[in-house]
């Protein structure tokens, strides 16, 4: 899990993004997100996302390695929150190929938003596990 939340920090920066993808990451992380608990699930979830952005040959991989119908599955029958995410993720890559190309500057902006967004459905999911529910305050539970 902190694996992920490590990728999904590096991508941010255009190279890391490439060298990540290059070292062979989207495939175990497609796995993670189709076999491993929820919570590990966010995060492969969160690292592929910001991987997919402004990135054709990670959208491309996805593609190969069976994502689409992954967050098919999740969007579908994952917990409330995961399949949120997958259908908001399923509907990023189908309109990457069309986006335009982003500077280091926008990427980065982009891709830091992206990762912030899952780092707010950890942090409901957390709270939700403890009883907080989604009304919790921010830094209880």
């Amino acid at each position: 899990g902190a694996a992920t939340n490590a990728l999904s920090s590096l991508a941010e920066n255009p190279m890391c993004q490439s060298m990540i993808a290059a070292a062979g990451a989207i495939a175990p992380l497609v796995s993670m997100a189709q076999y491993a608990p929820d919570m590990l699930k966010l995060g492969a979830l969160s690292a592929l996302d910001v991987l997919s952005v402004n990135n054709a040959d990670v959208v491309r991989q996805l593609g190969t390695e069976g994502a689409p119908e992954v967050l098919q599955g999740l969007a579908s029958m994952g917990s409330g929150l995961l399949r949120e995410e997958a259908k908001g993720f399923s509907t990023r890559l189908s309109e990457q190929p069309t986006a335009k190309r982003l500077n280091d500057q926008e990427h980065a902006k982009a891709a830091r938003q992206t990762r912030q967004r899952y780092d707010g459905v950890r942090q409901r999911a957390f709270r939700r596990m403890q009883g907080w529910g989604d009304d919790a305050p921010n830094g209880q539970g």
